[in-house]
């Protein structure tokens, strides 16, 4: 049962991340751009 487990979650986090990362992507992204215009001011 355990070894199912990890192999699940081994299975499953790759496609996790795939499907969060253009979000991941976008928040680090406005991160940026808001922190270079704080930096401007």
């Amino acid at each position: 049962y355990i070894s199912y487990s990890v192999t699940l979650k081994g299975w499953l986090s790759p496609l996790i991340w795939w499907m969060i990362r253009p979000y991941v992507a976008r928040v680090v992204f406005e991160l940026a751009q808001a922190a270079e215009q704080v930096r401007a001011i």
